[in-house]
């Protein structure tokens, strides 16, 4: 049979290897804690931005010791805001920092111990919490938990498109006909989320600094 979604990540891997080196801390394996809770709090932090103005926003808090979640959860709501208006939604994406930082915190403790949960589990459980679609959630089971589920986002759509393979626009039909012909590793999902922003932005924009 033919797998077009699967023959087009074979040939974009082999036009473009090597790419989980452009997003070294996000693709890291396994997970320090406090690697896995920045990479939560930048999936928040680059809803509808750049990943520029994500990581100003994340080098602000770094510099006043938030890149943690129990202190975000304990953090007056103003500060964030003012912490993170580069952003940009600096009326909501504050509370929806807190409100990933306070599900976790409260539920878990921790990443560590999060991580023992079923994805599945996990899934339903983070599209419950303000500020938290399919995407985000996703991005946060994937880059932060290192669990198979994979992201469906705009360049997935201009990636599909361009190379006329794309059946549907609806999510989750899009991330079954990935999940349902892709190896079941993080590692692969990982790769080809990379190769999808690489394959349209390129390799100098899609490159990810480490933030600690």
């Amino acid at each position: 049979m033919d797998y077009p979604i699967y023959n087009q990540y074979l040939e974009t891997k082999r036009k473009l290897p090597n790419v989980l080196k452009l997003w070294p801390q996000w693709t890291m394996h396994p997970k320090d804690e406090k690697t896995a809770q920045i990479v939560v709090i930048g999936a928040i932090l680059v809803q509808r931005t750049s990943w520029s103005n994500a990581e100003k926003a994340l080098i602000a808090l770094k510099d006043v010791g938030l890149l943690d979640l129990e202190r975000i959860v304990n953090t007056p709501i103003t500060k964030l805001t003012q912490l993170i208006r580069v952003a940009g939604f600096y009326s909501t994406k504050p509370r929806r920092l807190q409100s990933i930082a306070h599900y976790i915190v409260e539920n878990y403790g921790n990443i560590a111990t999060m991580q023992k949960a079923d994805k599945n589990q996990l899934r339903s459980e983070l599209l419950n919490v303000y500020g938290i679609g399919n995407e985000t959630a996703d991005t946060i089971l994937l880059f932060a938990l290192n669990k198979p589920s994979f992201i469906v986002d705009a360049y997935t759509m201009k990636f599909l498109n361009k190379y006329a393979i794309a059946h549907s626009e609806k999510y989750e039909v899009l991330q079954e006909e990935f999940q349902s012909v892709l190896p079941y590793d993080s590692k692969v999902y990982q790769e080809y989320h990379i190769l999808k922003i690489v394959d349209i932005k390129g390799i100098e924009e899609s490159k990810m600094s480490v933030v600690e």
